[in-house]
């Protein structure tokens, strides 16, 4: 085994960083402008308004997942539209929404894909699922609806 211990050889169980790799931080906006002074073009660079960001999250205790798979399937698709909502919105989520967004499960488990979506081939739902399977379909774009999952996820 080399024993090199050159610049770019790190030992496996080597926590430190590497002090001569950064990245320099860009000054902030109000170093490079004088809240007085104008740009080079003239005007005065608009001000953003500051990221609100959400506290974190902890469960306090069970998931609390819906009884049978369309209440299950419904609690996916409230999810699926908050997130959007909260999206557009630009906001953070409340205590409430990100309760919310933890009942979300997907849709991978056999009862949930099986009848959420038309088959191949078919125009209608099963039995029963129409009204879920409608509201999926409205909840998302064609391109979401038609999604394959990405690979390694749940």
């Amino acid at each position: 085994m080399p024993t090199d211990t050159g610049e770019f050889t790190l030992s496996l169980f080597d926590n430190t960083a590497l002090p001569s790799w950064s990245c320099p931080t860009p000054p902030a906006a109000s170093v490079l402008f004088d809240d007085e002074e104008a740009n080079a073009d003239g005007e005065t660079p608009p001000v953003s308004a500051p990221v609100v960001r959400g506290s974190n999250f902890h469960l306090a205790a069970d998931r609390d997942l819906a009884p049978g798979w369309p209440a299950r399937a419904r609690d996916n698709i409230a999810a699926i539209t908050l997130s959007k909502a909260l999206e557009q919105s630009g906001r953070a989520a409340t205590r409430d929404e990100q309760a919310q967004l933890l009942r979300f499960v997907g849709f991978g488990a056999t009862e949930l894909a099986q009848t959420c979506f038309r088959r191949p081939g078919e125009d209608a739902f099963r039995s029963g699922w129409q009204e879920i399977g409608a509201a999926l379909e409205a909840a998302v774009t064609a391109a979401e609806y038609s999604a394959e999952p990405i690979s390694g996820t749940v």
